[in-house]
């Protein structure tokens, strides 16, 4: 399943739930008592209703939020992961190079050597 489709069926059950706690809640207007800090307050049963499925929503919300951060940092250690490995083959590149390049200059020295042992 596709990472779109996923979210277009949760986006759609989250409006489907919405639905149906504003249905719930018109149907429910009677008052209930509120208690905070000893102190009792009416409040109607839908707007205690609408309340508590905002918060869930919120708290949903901050959760997938930090699951996005979590998957947007995981692909970027991939990348750089990616990057170090490149690197270090350039490295081993050059080590290669470097290595022939001091063969090359050590091979030339020998050949002068030889000449000049030869003309002496």
């Amino acid at each position: 399943m596709g990472t779109k489709s996923f979210y277009y069926i949760v986006l759609g059950l989250a409006a489907l739930l919405g639905l149906t706690v504003i249905t719930v809640s018109v149907q429910n207007g009677q008052s209930i008592p509120f208690n905070l800090f000893g102190n009792a307050t009416p409040i109607p049963l839908g707007g205690a209703l609408i309340g508590a499925w905002v918060a869930g929503l919120i708290a949903s919300i901050a959760v997938w939020q930090t699951k996005i951060v979590e998957v947007r940092s995981e692909k970027k250690l991939e990348q750089w992961a990616a990057q170090d490995q490149k690197l270090a083959k350039e490295v081993a590149s050059d080590t290669v190079k470097l290595l022939e390049a001091k063969v090359a200059t050590l091979e030339a020295a020998l050949s002068k050597a030889l000449e000049k042992k030869k003309s002496n």
